[in-house]
């Protein structure tokens, strides 16, 4: 029986095991990461939208300046938030973009996805950078509603982002995936003893 040295303190099998852990794991990390993206995008577009705007577009004349400038404000440092989101989602969707890679159809859908997050990105960009800053300095209806139709259309993506992503984790696209991952290794049975007799007869 070979002891082991004491010099020895790495074993390779420990080390495939646990490389074979971290590429289990770092994919569940990285998608829980996106998901707080999202829900932070999604949900601070509900709070400024569906909450703040109509309680501050509701108050009497003689305090609705002071309302519009802290609607402007939230609005603008929420913009903050979403450009930090937008960049997150697309760095993930980067380093994950060879998940569906075995097979073709789920591949272009997972590109769509990074393509409507993009749309997404630049729609908040847009509202961030030009119609804010109108918005703070003139206060006036035409940039309010923009800033409005855009953050709808933010919404629609992100939902739609948010349904294609739970079909694309669906157990039935799991199981589709596997003989395509079949294909790529090139795996195949072997030969039987007495179909080898035959081959070389």
């Amino acid at each position: 029986m070979i002891e082991r040295s004491p010099l020895v303190w790495f074993n390779p099998a420990d080390g495939y095991t646990v490389h074979k852990r971290m590429k289990r794991y770092i994919p569940l990390l990285l998608d829980t990461c996106a998901l707080v993206a999202l829900a932070l995008w999604l949900g601070g577009l509900a709070v400024c939208w569906t909450v703040l705007a109509p309680t501050t577009r509701s108050i009497p004349s003689d305090g609705l300046a002071a309302a519009h400038d802290v609607l402007n404000r939230t609005v603008y440092r929420f913009s903050a938030i979403v450009e930090l989101c937008g960049l997150v989602l697309v760095a993930l969707q980067w380093v994950l973009r060879r998940r569906f890679q075995r097979s073709k159809s789920l591949f272009v859908v997972d590109g769509a996805r990074t393509l409507v997050v993009f749309i997404a990105l630049f729609c908040g960009e847009y509202g961030r950078y030009v119609i804010i800053p109108t918005l703070i300095k003139s206060d006036s209806a035409g940039a309010y509603t923009t800033l409005a139709i855009l953050a709808l259309v933010q919404a629609i993506l992100l939902i739609g982002y948010m349904a294609v992503t739970g079909w694309l984790h669906s157990p039935g696209q799991a199981v589709s995936t596997q003989p395509a991952r079949q294909a790529a290794t090139g795996s195949a049975a072997p030969a039987k003893p007495h179909e080898r007799g035959q081959k070389y007869r």
